[in-house]
């Protein structure tokens, strides 16, 4: 850790839900409940690191998780979060596909969540990914 902060290389963590059921829902991990404990040690000890990115895949499950998730991260000093919704990319995934007008309200109130967060408090939080969300919404098929 302190090797990566002391080149300030970008580090990516996975967290779907403020809520441990929910996230431990989405990433099951096999020897353990799910990944939220693990995910969120990695975020306290990048805490305020400005290279750290979190990334939130957008289900059906978690798309009303979107502002506290904002909250949450905001909470632990994150400063960039990435919600990803679900595309259709497998058969698979048309089951927790997000709805797309939906996920707009849900994404659209985050980023509202993180303005007001940044406006009230010393430490700022974006949600950094438009292009991504553009893309999920008009071309759920594509990949990158």
């Amino acid at each position: 850790m302190a090797f990566l902060k002391k080149h300030h290389v970008g580090v990516g963590i996975s967290l779907d839900s403020f809520s441990s059921f929910t996230n431990n829902r989405l990433r099951p991990a096999l020897q353990s409940a799910g990944n939220f404990a693990h995910a969120v040690r990695a975020i306290d000890w990048f805490s305020g690191y400005k290279g750290l990115n979190v990334i939130t895949t957008v289900t059906k499950l978690n798309i009303k998780d979107l502002p506290g998730i904002v909250r949450f991260l905001h909470s632990k000093k994150v400063s960039c979060v990435l919600l990803n919704p679900m595309r259709f990319t497998r058969p698979n995934s048309l089951r927790l596909k997000p709805d797309e007008k939906l996920f707009g309200q849900y994404f659209i109130k985050a980023v509202d969540t993180a303005v007001e967060l940044s406006k009230n408090s010393k430490h700022r939080i974006i949600v950094g990914n438009f292009a991504n969300t553009i893309l999920a919404i008009i071309a759920p098929l594509a990949r990158r």
